[in-house]
């Protein structure tokens, strides 16, 4: 397949697009060395791509009552979908069409190559920071008023002139002309809105660029100390002399500070925050800048979208985008995991925010979840209190066991849930117990995201590093998934669920007890969890497994566990807990149930009590920055004499594979004897 069409930049959109007669096609251009296209002298050259990506990003908001209704149109809410290309330009080939350019916009006719003398001047500046591009309001000129003020779709960069204003001389620029105050830094705010807009994918911070404004005038456009429509308090307050609105018919162009005698040499890196910054407590920024993989990308709810609707307006939440990256530290050997949320007026994300992505996102906000410690809602509080489904939570947000584990009371503000079994409250939005400090970064209207690299084609998974446990306790940044080699010690508990598609409740008989017609799903699907005590040795941990891996713990055959699955549907729960080593069994099913005799006699036998190798993921998130459970002082009895030692608390671990050990190859036999 060929690429082939113009390149132009989009006012309407900021970004650029590959343009033929039939239509446009927004795309991403990127150098070999994963920098960014920079030159709008390449906009109207014709473009021909053999080598690229086709991405397209489907959202789809539904209500589907189960798996077997998706295929009916009626349950789903809103669809739609983006598509555009990515490419390097070494796969590219680039050819300079003759002006007036085919398909380009007006106002980019003239944008770049000018053909004639023409008269003009303009401005070096080195760009230092550009804000997101997004709606904004902005105050109406004295005297303009043939529109109703409504938000713009525009962006600012900051910056600093280099020189003074230029005027044209021929094909050349005059020597800069002399500024009013030598010594003053001449730092600038730039406005880009309306037709400017378009020069948003070519504005990148520490590169120079030079603003030209075409036609003869006599008094210079680019020394004007502020704008018409702007008040100098919000220049003080971001440090810059001038503010300047970029005309429509102003250009851009790429400049160079060696054109100018006695500017130093313009740094490039880009602007990196330290892990202690990321992930302190006590770090006064709030502002953070860093490079990551992107991981995983999916739709939610934003953190602070919960605590800021009203009572009964629950239709007004909008959906946001959270990232998962993986952080780029020189000094970290495991990168840790970040969350990044984006929400309104931030939305829809910059094209090229996809999974294995890398990129570098300046001036992300940064917070920190203080929900305080746990606590126990005291039975005198009187508050109203509704059940509602945990599917909003992770199963590993709660082990209760008792009848009403499965369902989650709200409080009278809709960020606070707790448990109707053990009253352990959470956080609705972040889905974590209150007490823990999750570190994680919100886009605000400042932050500049530039796309490194993208995704690779095929990409080669890295086994996970094999280690003991006792290393999980050592050292500040353990890794968050690693492989170990241990024994199951015993079995703590287990459940099976039968629930409803739709509303999480308990389905005995294969028939949602909720008994509400309101629920439009009839259909029932197992869940299961089982949690093990395991140790290698050197410390031990509590794991839980899931669902199918629930199976592999139990040493079990796809078939088997299914005709256990089969057995649990009648009930509809079946749960099983051991109080130890030795101890009996508290269930909250019917203890004399073949099923249940069954389970407890599998989870005490060596077929279960076994060595394995387990692949995890620790269930403390690597941003969580709460103070660690010390150790604390046990008494063991070793025949009569009492000992006294020190025991590290229990790690906490999400299965993510467990298999079965592997087994030493036998010693070959020795060669016969001559």
């Amino acid at each position: 397949m060929v690429l082939l069409g113009v390149l132009v930049a989009s006012s309407r959109k900021g970004c650029l697009e590959l343009r033929d007669l039939r239509g446009s096609l927004p795309c991403i251009p990127l150098t070999e060395s994963s920098q960014p296209l920079i030159d709008p002298n390449l906009v109207g050259c014709l473009v021909r791509v053999e080598k690229f990506q086709l991405v397209v990003e489907r959202e789809v908001r539904s209500s589907f009552p189960s798996w077997e209704e998706m295929g009916m149109a009626r349950f789903i809410q809103k669809k739609q979908a983006r598509v555009y290309v990515q490419f390097y330009l070494a796969d590219a080939l680039i050819l300079p069409v003759p002006r007036p350019t085919f398909g380009s916009e007006p106002s980019q006719t003239a944008s770049s190559c000018p053909e004639g003398p023409h008269l003009g001047q303009s401005r070096l500046f080195l760009l230092s920071h550009k804000e997101a591009l997004m709606k904004r309001n902005f105050c109406l000129l004295p005297g303009d008023s043939s529109q109703p003020a409504k938000p713009t779709l525009s962006f600012h960069v900051s910056g600093t002139w280099l020189c003074g204003t230029q005027r044209k001389e021929g094909s050349g620029w005059s020597p800069p002309e002399s500024l009013a105050v030598e010594s003053k830094d001449q730092k600038v705010f730039l406005i880009f809105l309306g037709s400017s807009v378009r020069w948003f994918p070519f504005l990148y911070p520490n590169q120079v660029y030079r603003l030209v404004a075409s036609g003869p005038s006599q008094t210079p456009v680019f020394e004007t100390e502020g704008s018409a429509g702007t008040s100098r308090r919000p220049l003080e307050l971001a440090d810059c002399g001038s503010c300047l609105t970029v005309q429509e018919e102003w250009t851009l162009e790429l400049g160079s500070s060696q054109d100018i005698p006695n500017v130093l040499e313009v740094p490039r890196t880009l602007p990196e925050s330290s892990l202690a910054q990321l992930l302190g407590d006590n770090s006064p920024d709030s502002l953070v800048s860093f490079s990551a993989e992107i991981l995983s990308r999916i739709l939610c709810e934003p953190p602070l979208a919960l605590r800021r609707m009203k009572p009964g307006n629950a239709g007004a939440i909008k959906t946001g985008v959270k990232l998962t990256v993986a952080l780029e530290m020189d000094d970290c050997e495991y990168p840790p995991h970040l969350d990044i949320y984006i929400e309104d007026p931030q939305l829809p994300p910059q094209i090229g925010l996809l999974p294995g992505a890398r990129v570098h996102f300046s001036q992300l906000e940064k917070r920190i979840s203080r929900t305080g410690s746990h606590y126990v809602v005291p039975a005198v509080l009187q508050l109203p209190v509704s059940l509602r489904p945990a599917s909003n939570l992770q199963a590993s947000s709660c082990h209760c066991l008792s009848p009403d584990a499965e369902y989650y009371a709200q409080l009278c503000c809709d960020w606070l849930l707790v448990c109707a079994c053990c009253s352990l409250c959470f956080d609705r939005a972040l889905d974590m117990p209150l007490g823990s400090n999750i570190v994680y970064c919100c886009f605000r209207s400042s932050t500049s995201v530039q796309v490194l690299s993208f995704p690779p084609e095929t990409k080669a998974s890295a086994p996970l590093p094999h280690i003991y446990l006792a290393e999980l306790l050592q050292g500040d940044r353990p890794p968050f998934q690693a492989t170990t080699s241990c024994h199951i010690v015993y079995v703590l508990s287990l459940q099976i669920l039968w629930v409803c598609a739709h509303c999480t409740s308990i389905c005995p008989q294969g028939k949602c007890s909720r008994r509400d017609p309101s629920c439009p799903s009839q259909r029932a699907v197992s869940q299961a969890n089982i949690r093990l005590l395991v140790e290698d040795g050197t410390a031990e941990a509590t794991v839980i497994c899931r669902n199918h891996l629930v199976a592999r713990a139990l040493g079990l055959s796809p078939s088997e566990w299914s005709s256990i699955l089969e057995h649990a549907r009648g009930p509809g729960r079946v749960a099983l807990q051991f109080t130890g080593l030795g101890g009996q069994t508290e269930s909250a099913s019917k203890t004399h149930e073949p099923l249940t005799l069954l389970l407890r006699t599998l989870c005490t036998s060596p077929f279960v009590l076994r060595p394995v190798k387990l692949s995890f993921a620790l269930e403390r998130r690597p941003t969580d920055i709460s103070p660690r459970e010390p150790s604390r002082l046990q008494q063991f009895q070793c025949g009569e004499l009492p000992l006294l030692t020190r025991v590290n608390p229990r790690l906490r671990l999400v299965c993510l594979s467990l298999q079965e050990p592997e087994l030493p190859n036998p010693p070959q036999a020795s060669a016969a004897s001559s």
